[in-house]
């Protein structure tokens, strides 16, 4: 049976707090659930889904999202005593609620005290174990919702209009970031060609460098303002391509010469109000200490490569800025181009309806300090 289509509002993580806390005086095993306690833990549409498309109880399904939710914080963060504490672990499964309490106690960081009474460490340690957990889940879900949504519109399926929205969103970001990378790896490509081209003079390699700083400039900015408008947090169609975009953004960020200060003057100068201009970049680099710096470092970095064009040093750092942006430009358009037949369709057969376009045209709107570029 196919997966209903997931819900559009954020769960309530203090509502799924409370249900964990049902949950951790009962155990969390199926046989242990009461379905009627757990409405919103067992409504959360990566625990619904799947459970409806494998035939399974949702019950089932909960326990094993709980068990993906909290491998990753196992080894630095609380994921193992929430496991203990709530039954998942080898340890305490099928255990009474004090039994796991005790040895939930005795795991912690340092363990508490042997005179440590269970009912203090009930009343004031596990409320906020359990207000974290809730907000993982809370996390986990709405990347399963939005993930659901890609595949949805992947394949041209109905999909909830405000979901699809919110990929819409996240894809202007992306391609901030692409239409920044794509003139970095333009320039340095240019530049590296006519740096030893006896026809070019030293006016015409100097704008190559100063306009690929500039456009890592505006990569450093658009970054920054991923990091505070999303979290930082790249969601693609899968884990694996997400994860690729994200080291591909570090090593860009990495190799260059720039210190954690230096990329903050660049993010700085490259913000310029009403309208970000590449003169007025290359002025400030002119003006100031810290920008003449930079430059210097800059074209000392370009330099350094003496790379043979067809086969350059897998070392070079200037090639594996190469490199990366490539392999960003090239996951984000494979991923924008599975998506977007959903939202256009053929020519006068859209697959979203006028209503469905005025509520994307109200919601789909830039912060007021982003609106000028």
């Amino acid at each position: 049976m196919p997966a209903p289509l997931p819900n559009d509002p954020v769960p309530n993580a203090a509502a799924l707090a409370g249900e964990l806390l049902q949950m951790e005086n009962r155990g969390a095993w199926a046989s242990a659930f009461d379905p009627e306690e757990l409405p919103c833990l067992l409504s959360l549409a990566c625990v619904a889904g799947p459970a409806q498309e494998s035939g399974e109880p949702p019950q089932v399904e909960l326990i094993r999202v709980l068990k993906r939710v909290l491998e990753p914080i196992k080894t630095e963060g609380p994921g193992h005593a929430l496991e203990l504490l709530l039954g998942l672990a080898d340890t305490t499964r099928g255990y009474d609620a004090i039994t796991r309490r005790k040895r939930t106690m005795m795991s912690l960081d340092p363990p508490l005290p042997p005179d440590y009474q269970h009912q203090s460490f009930y009343r004031r340690r596990v409320p906020p174990m359990l207000a974290f957990l809730a907000d993982e889940l809370v996390e986990y879900d709405t990347a399963y919702r939005m993930r659901d949504t890609h595949e949805r519109l992947a394949a041209k399926l109905p999909a909830s209009p405000s979901l699809a929205v919110l990929w819409l969103e996240r894809f202007e970001y992306y391609y901030r970031i692409w239409t920044d990378l794509s003139g970095l790896e333009s320039d340095l490509t240019v530049y590296l060609r006519v740096r030893s081209d006896a026809q070019a003079t030293d006016d015409q390699r100097e704008r190559r460098r100063r306009s690929s700083l500039w456009f890592l400039a505006r990569f450093y900015l658009h970054l920054d303002q991923f990091v505070d408008h999303k979290g930082g947090l790249w969601l693609l169609s899968d884990e694996e391509q997400a994860q690729l975009v994200a080291d591909s953004t570090w090593y860009i960020g990495f190799h260059p010469p720039v210190t954690q200060q230096d990329s903050s003057w660049l993010s700085f100068a490259a913000l310029e109000e009403p309208v970000p201009a590449l003169h007025l970049f290359t002025r400030k680099l002119d003006e100031d200490d810290t920008g003449r710096q930079i430059l210097a470092r800059w074209r000392a970095w370009l330099e350094a490569c003496q790379c043979d064009p067809q086969a350059p040093d897998e070392d070079c750092e200037v090639h594996t800025v190469l490199r990366h942006c490539a392999r960003y430009i090239e996951i984000i358009d494979a991923e924008w181009n599975r998506i977007v037949e959903w939202f256009t369709g053929p020519p006068g057969k859209s697959l979203i309806t006028p209503e469905q376009v005025a509520e994307m045209n109200q919601r789909w709107r830039l912060p007021a300090t982003e609106a000028t570029e």
